[in-house]
């Protein structure tokens, strides 16, 4: 589905962002659909006849994948729910009833191993994740592969989210055709296999996702409580769900001993756990009795510490990650991975003098100046 980097790496791209025409390929790549590669008459107002993207844009819109509005917008970023979409759509794998479409595509995806489970809908899709996704889609599958026969209802305001798949995503001119015989398309015969019951809104499983507020890795204030180390959100499915206990592993260069005083909040800042402090590498921290996630709710939490300022140690990085979470149901989606953060002191710290008026009850704040 895309070209061979194999000899320089680096040219794969991993950590960038994909083009609405880039997802296009790999989507009509992967869904085994003809592509002509005779000339091409774009349908799109801003996709060129030259354009390599405009054979795919023409199957896509031949096979019903895409709507035939005025423009595409090829250049467009992809995001990761509509990456997540394209790569289902070209399988012919539907969404699951979840009430939001975007969770019906993620737990249907995360149940049959194609992806792990995510909330930040919206964020750029990274080419290596579409690499991930559509690699695990190659395969045989219990489902067949079939393509709609009509371009299915937009279920947001985007138009349409599919582009196509990921066939050629080095921006080259794909001047070369694969071999093949235009008159009878290739068809791969699925293997048999048990198909994976998808896990939805109506399963009794609490789902486990990392929250887009999550820490970035860097600077963190030493010496000082409530440091955020990680933030995660938690769904229940059918049934209402009580949080027991969280594992906790540490990661980093630094001392573990120097994490204390780890908690979990909830969303208003209450504190809804025990306090530990990592006297070991690894750290369990049980949860109040009342914590209760109500069906079909999401929680968020956030685990947060104080961080020991280790006295002048150059690279000491603190960190921790979320391996168990023991729960009244089953978990889908731990192993989450918080920030690395370096701790430092600052001193940049101003101060300002409160005074009142004892005689009017007037309050200022630092010096005041009367002018004539």
């Amino acid at each position: 589905m895309i070209v061979d980097q194999s000899t320089n790496p680096s040219a794969y791209r991993l950590a960038d962002s994909i083009q609405r025409k880039e997802a296009l390929k790999i989507m009509m790549k992967l869904s085994g659909q003809t592509v002509s590669d005779g000339s091409c008459v774009s349908p799109f107002a801003d996709i060129a006849n030259t354009d390599w993207a405009c054979k795919y844009a023409v199957a896509a819109l031949n096979s019903g994948f895409i709507a035939p509005n005025t423009n595409y917008r090829p250049n467009d970023q992809v995001s990761k729910i509509e990456g997540l979409k394209m790569v289902m759509q070209a399988r012919g794998i539907a969404k699951g009833p979840d009430a939001d479409w975007r969770a019906g595509y993620v737990s249907v995806a995360v149940a049959n191993n194609v992806a792990m489970p995510f909330s930040d809908y919206d964020t750029s899709v990274e080419r290596g994740l579409m690499f991930v996704w559509a690699a695990e889609l190659a395969a045989p599958m219990a489902v067949t592969p079939t393509a709609p026969s009509t371009p299915a209802p937009a279920e947001d305001d985007t138009d349409d989210l599919l582009g196509a798949l990921l066939g050629g995503l080095d921006d080259d001119e794909d001047t070369t055709p694969t071999p093949t015989t235009p008159s009878t398309p290739v068809v791969t015969t699925p293997e048999p296999t048990t198909p994976v019951a998808p896990v939805t809104s109506g399963s009794d499983v609490l789902m486990v996702s990392l929250n887009p507020e999550t820490p970035s890795d860097g600077l963190a204030q030493a010496n000082t409580s409530r440091v955020p180390l990680l933030v995660f959100d938690v769904k229940a499915g059918s049934e209402d769900v009580t949080l027991d206990e969280a594992t906790f592993e540490f990661i980093g260069l630094g001392d573990f001993n120097l994490l204390d005083n780890v908690s979990i909040y909830n969303q208003i800042g209450e504190k809804v756990s025990k306090t530990k402090s990592f006297s070991e590498l690894t750290r369990e921290i049980s949860f109040d009795n009342d914590v209760v996630v109500e069906a079909g709710t999401t929680m968020t939490l956030t685990v947060a510490g104080q961080i020991t300022d280790p006295n002048g140690v150059i690279n000491a990085t603190f960190g921790i990650q979320l391996v168990d979470l023991q729960t009244s149901s089953d978990v889908e989606g731990e192993n989450l991975v918080g920030a690395l953060l370096v701790p430092a002191l600052f001193s940049n710290v101003a101060s300002l003098e409160v005074k009142e008026d004892k005689a009017t009850g007037d309050v200022s704040i630092g010096d005041n100046m009367k002018l004539a």
